[in-house]
């Protein structure tokens, strides 16, 4: 059946183009491999047999539901304390909790976490980190800083209120530090 609708949808752009299919050899239309500036632009007629079949009623809905956000709208795999951005549900941790120990009770964590909390080189912006916030209800300035302590921490609010996101070292879900809230994502 596919056949019959292809050669239909082909016939009808070769008729509404004013063409034909050109079946007689090369590029050019040279059956003998040589090129001649006469011979380009001879085509020749095909026809298309096509059956009587009626074409399928296809409906395609293509437009997102205006109402639906699937940024922002929580679904019923995301619990009622988390927000859902990216497909990930986002949670704020207790301190000293790290990203497993804050997803154990919200269905694990979340693999792709690191590419919106993480540093650049992992995916992650202080956008990301501050649109997460956000979502939690945290608003404020996300400052960008660094540790050199090598703790990992990503995302995370410290214990004056203070909101963060570290370009440098690398986001380790495992990371934590007593008086940080770690931002994690996970899979409820």
């Amino acid at each position: 059946m596919h056949r019959h609708i292809i050669a239909s949808c082909l016939a009808a752009l070769l008729t509404s183009c004013g063409g034909a299919l050109n079946t007689t050899g090369g590029a050019d239309g040279n059956t003998d491999g040589s090129t001649d500036d006469a011979d380009t632009d001879l085509v020749e007629d095909v026809s298309v047999e096509v059956e009587d079949d009626p074409a399928p009623d296809i409906t395609v809905d293509i437009a997102p539901d205006p109402a639906v956000d699937p940024v922002t709208d929580p679904t019923p795999d995301c619990d009622p304390e988390g927000a859902l951005l990216w497909g990930i549900c986002w949670h704020l941790g207790s301190p000293g909790q790290d990203c497993f120990e804050v997803c154990g009770s919200h269905g694990g964590y979340h693999d792709d976490t690191p590419e919106y909390v993480g540093t650049p080189g992992q995916g992650g912006s202080v956008e990301e980190c501050e649109a997460i916030f956000d979502a939690l209800g945290y608003s404020g300035t996300v400052s960008e800083g660094y540790r050199d302590d090598g703790r990992g921490l990503g995302c995370h609010r410290w214990s004056d209120g203070s909101l963060w996101w570290l370009d440098d070292p690398s986001f380790d879900p495992s990371d934590s530090m007593d008086p940080s809230q770690a931002v994690c994502g996970c899979n409820e």
